[in-house]
């Protein structure tokens, strides 16, 4: 069943130093909404910045604590345009790296600068007392698109060979 319009917009286009409008333009705003997006998605990727990705993995002290954080955290990432990829509660350890969180996630910023300026922010940097009574946790930060793991496995090739 095709999907009904979310809402109808009709669009009249004038011509500059005109009177005369031109026959209404009508598309589903969702239509719109998407390729707006894809607009900004291609002019940040087509850009001189690439997006950045923070890896967060955190063994809870005190879940009412963290909990609070989270909130807190979550309020500055939305000033910061702070998108949230993925979250989860530790399953299992597949390596015997000794790393086993009790959650982690994984957010995208705009920048490795827009990411840096959120961790430097006064806001931020407040909350990080409270981080530390309710959690240990690291966090990582990686350029997103950037071909390292082909970089880093050349490198060890070349090295054995």
């Amino acid at each position: 069943m095709p999907c009904a319009p979310l809402m109808q917009v009709n669009w009249t286009v004038c011509e500059p130093d005109s009177d005369e409008e031109s026959e209404p333009l009508s598309f589903d705003v969702r239509l719109l909404a998407v390729l707006w997006h894809a607009f900004w998605q291609a002019l940040l990727k087509g850009g001189h910045q690439m997006t950045a990705l923070n890896l967060s993995c955190a063994t809870v002290k005190d879940p009412d604590l963290f909990s609070e954080y989270v909130r807190q955290a979550g309020d500055i990432m939305r000033d910061f345009g702070v998108e949230v990829v993925a979250k989860g509660n530790f399953a299992e350890c597949v390596t015997e790296t000794g790393l086993c969180p009790t959650v982690a996630a994984v957010f995208r910023y705009a920048s490795l600068d827009m990411a840096r300026s959120f961790f430097a922010s006064e806001a931020y940097r407040a909350l990080i007392p409270l981080r530390d009574k309710a959690c240990d946790m690291t966090i990582l930060l990686f350029e997103e698109g950037v071909d390292g793991i082909e970089t880093v496995t050349a490198d060890i090739h070349e090295r054995e060979g």
